[in-house]
């Protein structure tokens, strides 16, 4: 007995040989979309078709350098739908975040230099000597 293989796939589709007409003892293979990465297939048996194919987000290289700051948890192999944190030099203050989707990397990190602040407890340092402090 034949098998219906022609169903969807979450991130992808069926694809040219996953048809509903799927033949006893064979199998077929669902395409995924771009960033994608398919595992496991589709194989019929005496009509019960056995589905183990799943489209797998990419990961992402997040390991690319952060001026005035340290990588922290990012890696080349951020995880699909993952996240990570470069952290900041001292005197620097981090905005943004770093996030894989599919294999795409989302960068917004940026570590902008904290802002001058007068030393309060150094009452010398008040500019009264013409020195800029």
């Amino acid at each position: 007995d034949p098998c219906d293989a022609s169903g969807a796939i979450l991130n992808g589709a069926a694809g040219s040989g996953c048809t509903s007409t799927l033949a006893h003892g064979s199998s077929c293979t669902p395409t995924c979309n771009s960033g994608y990465t398919l595992s496991g297939t589709r194989s019929c048996s005496a009509g019960t078709l056995t589905d183990t194919s799943v489209c797998n987000g990419n990961s992402c290289d997040a390991s690319g350098a952060v001026a005035n700051g340290a990588l922290n948890d990012c890696t080349s192999t951020l995880a699909h739908g993952a996240s990570c944190t470069p952290t900041c030099n001292t005197g620097y203050t981090r905005s943004g975040t770093r996030s894989c989707a599919a294999g795409t990397l989302t960068n917004t990190v940026v570590c902008n230099p904290d802002p001058c602040t007068p030393e309060a407890n150094d009452d010398s340092k008040n500019g009264d000597d013409g020195i800029f402090y």
